[in-house]
């Protein structure tokens, strides 16, 4: 339940727009990947968060369903994402963990 709790710590800092618990969650070489976007390492990912969230000050996430694989730490999370009142995407995000428990990859997928 190790990932499933980061997973949840990492979705609340999210949520929060904490720039420093998700910092302190993300490898150093971590890559996000999403439709819009490819980047890799920490200070990237972390910078494009800040800008997501001075571009959608109201973005707030629902945690719906996950699926782990323990032996590859893997969580795989279906989410609602709020950009504002009135705009949600589904987004399905696959997480990938290094052997000490930081986020080497996220990979989100919109639905």
């Amino acid at each position: 339940m190790k990932l499933y709790k980061l997973a949840q710590e990492y979705f609340i800092a999210f949520s929060k727009k904490n720039i420093e618990k998700l910092e302190s969650l993300l490898s150093r070489n971590v890559v996000l990947r999403d439709w819009s976007v490819r980047i890799k390492g920490k200070r990237k990912v972390v910078n494009f968060n800040k800008k997501l969230f001075a571009e959608y000050p109201k973005i707030n996430l629902k945690f719906l369903n996950y699926c782990l694989n323990i032996k590859k730490k893997i969580i795989t999370c279906e989410l609602e994402i709020y950009l504002n009142k009135k705009i949600s995407i589904k987004v399905v995000d696959i997480i990938f963990f290094d052997t000490n428990y930081k986020i080497k990859k996220i990979y989100a997928f919109k639905g």
